[in-house]
């Protein structure tokens, strides 16, 4: 129901009662998580974590916290700490997914690239896993692949203006200037009112990408 205040209320009174309880402290991580209190979550899920340190449901939730606190190298460890204690198939491709992401928030692009794939890989129809995947070909130079990427998100997604953007830029790197200038065209007709949208043409041909926004976002 979003009332986090009362929820917060009535798990530190659980708390107060049994503080040493796992599952009190994961809830209320969440809450946390939530309100955008990332350190006291990851205080909750450390604390949580010094009884059952090899938990991979913990060690998933508290990379999740240290991914949103931009903390992406504490982030990395815990994700593949929580791979290695064989999580729920239910959130790997998550966790691949967040450590991709993590990496490139890093500027690692090249190492971002075999855990969007094992995400890709597990849940296939996510447009933000391929997306994400393609922005890091393109940083990589590997221009074709993040072609086939761009085009299968829009393909899920055919008003995803970021998605037409970045194609421009691959087509640009191909030197498919007229592909890249629809691209661009029809990235700007979806999305008028955002101004890195507006590209001067001459000025574009020397810039190998424009970030829209950071990765994962």
């Amino acid at each position: 129901m979003k009332d986090h205040e009362k929820a917060l209320y009535y798990l530190n009174e659980a708390l107060k009662r049994e503080p040493s309880n796992e599952d009190f402290l994961m809830e209320r991580s969440n809450i946390y998580i939530d309100i955008k209190q990332y350190p006291r979550a990851i205080e909750d899920l450390s604390n949580a974590l010094s009884r059952k340190a090899t938990d991979p449901k913990l060690l998933y939730k508290r990379g999740l916290a240290f991914y949103r606190n931009k903390e992406f190298k504490a982030a990395i460890k815990d994700l593949y700490t929580s791979l290695d204690n064989h999580p729920f198939e239910t959130y790997e491709a998550d966790i691949y997914y967040h450590l991709g992401i993590s990496y490139a928030n890093l500027e690692m692009y090249e190492k971002s690239l075999p855990s969007l794939s094992k995400a890709i890989e597990l849940a296939y129809n996510e447009p933000c896993y391929i997306h994400e995947r393609a922005k890091s070909y393109l940083l990589t130079d590997q221009f074709q692949k993040s072609l086939e990427d761009y085009a299968e998100v829009i393909k899920l997604q055919p008003k995803n203006s970021h998605a037409y953007f970045g194609r421009a830029f691959a087509y640009k790197a191909l030197k498919d200037y007229e592909k890249a200038a629809e691209d661009f065209n029809r990235a700007k007709e979806l999305n008028p009112f955002n101004p890195k949208l507006i590209i001067n043409a001459k000025k574009i041909y020397e810039i190998k990408y424009i970030k829209l926004c950071e990765p994962g976002e």
